[in-house]
C-alpha cells in the first residue's frame, strides 16, 4: 500500500513539474517594476534570498488563484501573508527554491484532488467524520513521507499548516490562528496524528452531506472488535473496543480475547506471527460468517482487528499496513498527552491553575479523566474508520493489490485434524520443519474465542468454526508462510506453503511452484483421497497428492492433543 500511494504521488509531481515552468517567471520577476520592488522590499528588511521572495510570490499569483481557492485577500494582502509564512521556513537550509515551489503547487494540487475524495465518499454513503478520517490515513500521512524525503528540513508544522490551508481553500493567517498548538510540536514520527489533526475540520470547511439513501456494503451487518497493545516508555497500554451494543458482552469479550493474545504475538519461543486468520462459522438459521482477524506490529506495540461478517474476504495488505500506522497514532497521542484534542470537539485541553493544594490535586484529577475520555474517543472513531475500511469496498481512490497471499509458494507440510481422543491432529512435514505447535496453537486458541465471541454476539446455536486459511510471517527468517484448509464437516485438511524464495532451499529436492488457488484445490484432492477406500493416512494421501513437493524420505510427523476446529456433535 506505501508503495502503491507514494508513486501515485511521485507520477503526479512529476506532471506538476512539467506543467509549471518557475525557472522563467523567476527570472521575469527582475524585469517586472511591481514584483522588482517587492522583492527589494523584503530583501532590505529581512536580508533574504531573493528566490525565497520569488517562491512565495510565484505561490501567491499562479499557484494559489488557479487553485479554485475563496477570493478573501487582495492582492498585495495575499502576497504580504505568502512571504510572511515563507519567512517561517529555515530558508538558509533550503538549496532550490524552484524544486521547493513545485512541491507547494502540488501539495495545491493534490488538495483538490483529496477534496474530491471526500465527496465521492459522501456520495457512496460513508459518514463525514470517517470520510475525512480516511482521508487522513489513505492520503495525507502519506503526503508527509513523500513531502519529507523531498524537503527533509523543512518543518511538519509548515507543511501541515500549507496543506490544511489548501485542502480547505483558505489563507494562511486565518490557518495559523486556529492550528491547535499540539500541532507544533509533532515531528516525523507523528505524522499519523499530525494527518488526523488537519482533518477534523473538514466536516465544517468542506461543504457537502453524506448520502444517506445510500446503504454501504455490510457495514451493518458486521460485529468488529480491535485491541492494541502498546509500549510506551516500557509500560503496557491497552485499548479494546468494539461496535457491540453491550457493554458487558464487551468486557467478557476482551477478557477471552487477552488471554488468546498471548498465543499470537512473538516471544523468543514463538517467532512466527499470525497475521491473517479466517474461519468459516455455521449458525442454526443463518447465512454463513467468515471470521477474520488481522495482526500487525510496530516494534513491541501491537495491533489486532477482528471481524465476523457476511463478507468472503479482505484486503490484508491494506488492513496491515492501515493497523501498523494506528498503532503510530496511539503512540503518538500518549506522547503528546497533554496536548491531546477531543477528536468531536477539536479543543485543546488544558490544565486550569489553581492556588490550594487540594484543588490543584482536583485539577489533575479532572484533567486526566478528560485525557482518558479523548483517548475513549480516538479510540472508537479509529474502530469506526476500520470497519468501513475493511468490508464497505468503497475505496477513496487507489486500489491495493493484495501482494501478500498471491505470490509464488512452494509446499513444505500437511495437516489434519478429526473427531477423536487420542491425537486428533497431525502435523506432516520434511525434518527440517520444526514449528507445527508455533502455526496449530493460535488457530486452537481463535477457534475457542470464535465460539465465545459468536455466544456473545449471536443469539442463535452454533454449528461449526472451521479454519479456512491462515497466514505467518517467520520472524527470524523473514519467511511468509501459508496454511490453506478445506473440510468436508468431519476432517480438516490443511497444506502449508512458504513463500518461494531463490536463496531459500526448503529441501533437497526441487520444488514445484504454486499460486494460491491451487494449493486450495491439491487441498481439495488430498481431502478427496483421505475420504476414498484405498487410502487410510494423511502421508499415503501425500505421496499420492503431492509426490514432487517433499521428501518423503526425510519426513516427520508431529501430533497435537487438541482438535482445529468447532462442530457441533
Amino acid at each position: 500500500m506505501d508503495k502503491t500511494i507514494l508513486q501515485f504521488f511521485e507520477n503526479e509531481f512529476q506532471n506538476i513539474v512539467r506543467t509549471h515552468k518557475i525557472n522563467s517567471h523567476f527570472n521575469r520577476y527582475d524585469s517586472l517594476p511591481l514584483f522588482k520592488s517587492i522583492i527589494n522590499e523584503y530583501q532590505k528588511k529581512y536580508t533574504l534570498v531573493k528566490e525565497l521572495i520569488s517562491s512565495a510570490l510565484y505561490t501567491s499569483d499562479y499557484i494559489i488563484m488557479s487553485s479554485e481557492v475563496k477570493v478573501e485577500l487582495d492582492d498585495e494582502a495575499r502576497r504580504k501573508e505568502i512571504i510572511e509564512y515563507w519567512l517561517c521556513l529555515p530558508y538558509h537550509d533550503i538549496d532550490n527554491w524552484i524544486d521547493f515551489t513545485h512541491l507547494v503547487a502540488f501539495i495545491y494540487h493534490i488538495a483538490s484532488i483529496l477534496r474530491k475524495r471526500y465527496y465521492f465518499q459522501l456520495d457512496k454513503g460513508i459518514p463525514k467524520k470517517i470520510a475525512s478520517f480516511r482521508l487522513a490515513s489513505y492520503f495525507i500521512r502519506y503526503l508527509f513521507e513523500f513531502l519529507n524525503k523531498k524537503s527533509p528540513v523543512v518543518p511538519i508544522f509548515w507543511w501541515a499548516a500549507l496543506i490544511e490551508t489548501a485542502l480547505y481553500q483558505s489563507i494562511f493567517s486565518k490557518t495559523l490562528s486556529q492550528v491547535p498548538e499540539s500541532l507544533k510540536l509533532l515531528d516525523i514520527e507523528d505524522i499519523d496524528y499530525a494527518s488526523y489533526l488537519i482533518v477534523l475540520k473538514a466536516e465544517n470547511e468542506l461543504i457537502g452531506e453524506r448520502n444517506d439513501t445510500v446503504p454501504v456494503p455490510y457495514v451493518n451487518e458486521t460485529d468488529i472488535f480491535h485491541y492494541y497493545e502498546l509500549n510506551v516508555n516500557g509500560k503496557k497500554k491497552k485499548f479494546f473496543d468494539s461496535n457491540i451494543d453491550n457493554k458487558q458482552k464487551i468486557e467478557e469479550i476482551k477478557k477471552a480475547f487477552i488471554d488468546s493474545a498471548s498465543k499470537l504475538k512473538v516471544s523468543e519461543n514463538q517467532p512466527h506471527m499470525l497475521k491473517y486468520c479466517r474461519m468459516e462459522c455455521k449458525l442454526e438459521e443463518s447465512a454463513p460468517l467468515n471470521f477474520i482477524i488481522v495482526c500487525a506490529n510496530k516494534g513491541d506495540s501491537y495491533g489486532w482487528i477482528g471481524i465476523s461478517s457476511t463478507i468472503d474476504d479482505i484486503n490484508l495488505t491494506k488492513l496491515e499496513v492501515m493497523m501498523k500506522n494506528k498503532i503510530s497514532t496511539l503512540l503518538s497521542l500518549y506522547k503528546n498527552k497533554d496536548h491531546i484534542l477531543d477528536p468531536l470537539e477539536t479543543e485543546t485541553k488544558t490544565k486550569k491553575q489553581s492556588k490550594g493544594f487540594f484543588s490543584k490535586i482536583k485539577a489533575l484529577f479532572v484533567k486526566s479523566v478528560t485525557i482518558t475520555k479523548d483517548f475513549e474517543r480516538w479510540n472508537n472513531l479509529f474502530l469506526e474508520e476500520m470497519l468501513y475500511n475493511s468490508v464497505s469496498g468503497i475505496e477513496p481512490g487507489i486500489e491495493v493489490y493484495d501482494s501478500y497471499r498471491e505470490d509464488n509458494f512452494a509446499i513444505t507440510a500437511l495437516i489434519q485434524s478429526q473427531e477423536k481422543e487420542e491425537n486428533p491432529t497431525t502435523f506432516i512435514s520434511e525434518e527440517n520443519v520444526s514449528y507445527p505447535t508455533e502455526l496449530l496453537d493460535p488457530i486452537i486458541a481463535l477457534t475457542k474465542f470464535n465460539y465465545l465471541f459468536l455466544e456473545k454476539t449471536k443469539d442463535l446455536p452454533i454449528i461449526s468454526i472451521i479454519p479456512e486459511e491462515a497466514f505467518y510471517l517467520d520472524i527470524n527468517s523473514s519467511i511468509p508462510r501459508l496454511l490453506e484448509f478445506v473440510t468436508d464437516g468431519k476432517i480438516v485438511v490443511g497444506i502449508l506453503a512458504d513463500k518461494y524464495q531463490k536463496t531459500h532451499k526448503l529441501s533437497s529436492k526441487q520444488k514445484q511452484i504454486y499460486k494460491r488457488r491451487t494449493i486450495i484445490r491439491k487441498a481439495r484432492e488430498l481431502l478427496s483421497i483421505i475420504n476414498s477406500r484405498d487410502v487410510t493416512t494423511l502421508e499415503d494421501a501425500g505421496k499420492r497428492i503431492i509426490s514432487q513437493d517433499i521428501d518423503w524420505n526425510k519426513v516427520s510427523t508431529n501430533y497435537e492433543q487438541e482438535k482445529l476446529f468447532f462442530s457441533k456433535k
